[in-house]
């Protein structure tokens, strides 16, 4: 999804909430792909791809940019961590989570805390 556009009380809040597993539908299916995903746990969606974030996102000010962008991917690589113990060793988390600050032009700032930003 690029954009979901509509006035109050069109369905966007209700369409989100339907794709992340948030809420149940009444009837019809949703599908991922290939994948039907009605009633797929969080997990199972979260592996595929289909996340959902909140407006009030938090970052972990005591963390780098980097740990900061690599927090969400343990969950979609189905990785554990325990607290913010370093991330050191998981290359394909930190590969990804360094193609990402480099599509927002911020490689150098992998070190800095975010309010630094």
């Amino acid at each position: 999804i690029v954009s979901l556009v509509g006035s109050n009380g069109a369905g966007k809040t209700t369409l989100v909430n339907l794709v992340s597993g948030y809420l149940m539908p009444d009837s019809g299916k949703i599908i991922f792909g290939e994948s039907n995903i009605t009633y797929a746990s969080a997990y199972k969606r979260i592996k595929i791809g289909v996340g959902r974030s909140f407006q009030g996102a938090s970052l972990f000010e005591n963390a780098t940019v980097l740990d900061n962008v690599r927090t969400p991917l343990f969950s979609r690589y189905g990785k554990i961590r325990k607290g913010l113990l370093p991330a050191d060793g998981y290359t394909d988390v930190t590969n990804e989570a360094l193609e990402t600050l480099n599509i927002f032009n911020i490689p150098d700032k992998k070190n800095l805390s975010p309010k630094d930003l």
